[in-house]
């Protein structure tokens, strides 16, 4: 049973729980930044288990039910009570906090752990960011994203129709992939997380000499990492000494590999590293390239963090992103988009911009200050707050209707 209607004080600050399974892979650093960026409200991160050689969640409050392996007794009582003992755990723990609204991040977290979140009888925020929501519907029921997922799109639909259930997508583009898989629109609010942009900052210093291409992302079909591999064969002609940089890992990390080798161009394959690492290497690359596609079960691109990292950076993008390259970017003001697997005009837009200085400070001046006006996480949080107190109140409001 969810627990009952409670009106916090008006003196005390609102408080609010965001909730993760594992905390927190080296990929998911924006739930960090955004947990971080809270203003005005209590932002406590709650979730199972840690990531081995994930990211440090010290710099946030936390709260983490298994700091090692689970014990032997929580996997039998786990066995014996059909999964309910864990959520009977964390629920305790998250309501010791008090909190006023719970957020999840990623659709699939959220109807995984139904049995937990829909124990409160609160507000829920659900974050769709992009796999989540892109993958077909009919490639969830087949069981080709694994048998236990194959009812995720009935139980998604199902959950939106609790009324304690609202969702935020990272773009318009993620938003309008949420409706066509069956949600609400007006159950749907566009929230960007936005980047840190005084972290993400111009480097003082002159960049590397030869030029470097920055590929970061993991290495899956989504991320289109061949398309840049296939296209600097034609870079090369006009920029000799340009190399590719690829930060990331992945199921494709051999086959790329494999396409260097044949191809026989520069590139450096630096696998996962953390924000910190990827953060020094956009400071000293010359562009971008993100040429994300379409892959054959549907995911996509919601938007690309790392665009607006780059950009925050005064680096100009390159981009396919679906979401990213309509939203992320302004094409020919921070950067390029371009069709999805168009290798010759990824090709011909990178050699532009390591071919022209003058359009290379043109561009990079214009992504740091859209970046400023638009992806600030600061002020991209402030508004998904606002979003948590109007949540709130029509929330409280209803729980005092119901006492009458």
């Amino acid at each position: 049973m969810p627990e009952t209607c409670s009106v916090p004080s008006s003196q005390v600050a609102r408080r609010v729980a965001t909730f993760k399974s594992a905390l927190l892979p080296l990929s998911e650093t924006f739930i960090l930044e955004q947990v971080a960026s809270c203003s005005f409200w209590h932002n406590r991160l709650f979730g199972y288990s840690l990531v081995q050689g994930g990211l440090s969640i010290e710099v946030v409050d936390h709260d983490v039910l298994w700091h090692g392996q689970r014990p032997l007794l929580a996997k039998l009582l786990n066995r014996v009570s059909r999964q309910r003992f864990e959520p009977y755990l964390a629920a305790k723990r998250i309501r010791s906090f008090s909190p006023d609204l719970i957020h999840v991040h990623f659709g699939t977290e959220a109807q995984s752990n139904w049995n937990l979140i829909s124990r409160f009888d609160l507000p829920i925020v659900v974050t769709l960011h992009g796999r989540d929501i892109t993958v077909r519907p009919d490639e969830w029921e087949s069981g080709n994203q694994g048998k236990r997922m194959a009812n995720y799109p009935k139980g998604l639909r199902r959950l939106a129709r609790d009324s304690r259930v609202h969702f935020v997508a990272v773009s318009q583009w993620i938003r309008q992939a949420a409706m066509d898989f069956g949600l609400p629109s007006e159950k749907i609010d566009v929230h960007p997380i936005g980047v840190d942009i005084r972290r993400f900052t111009p480097a003082p210093e002159l960049r590397m000499s030869p030029p470097v291409i920055l590929f970061v992302g993991r290495l899956v079909e989504k991320k289109g990492v061949e398309y840049l591999l296939h296209a600097m064969p034609s870079i090369l002609q006009q920029s000799p000494q340009a190399r590719i940089v690829v930060i990331g890992d992945g199921p494709l990390q051999d086959s790329a590999r494999s396409l260097v080798r044949k191809l026989c161009i520069p590139v450096e394959f630096l696998g996962s590293q953390p924000s910190e690492i990827v953060l020094g290497w956009m400071r000293k690359s010359t562009v971008l390239c993100l040429p994300s596609v379409t892959a054959k079960d549907g995911d996509a691109e919601g938007l690309g963090i790392v665009l607006l990292e780059a950009q925050s950076c005064g680096i100009p993008v390159v981009t396919s992103a679906r979401g990213g390259r309509d939203e992320g970017i302004e094409d020919g003001v921070t950067g390029f988009s371009v069709a999805e697997r168009d290798i010759e005009g990824l090709a011909d837009r990178i050699a532009q911009i390591l071919g022209h200085e003058a359009l290379r400070d043109r561009l990079s001046l214009a992504a740091r200050d859209r970046m400023i006006r638009l992806f600030d996480i600061r002020s991209c949080t402030l508004s998904l707050e606002n979003r948590y107190e109007k949540l709130v109140e029509r929330h409280l409001k209803k729980c005092t209707a119901s006492r009458l």
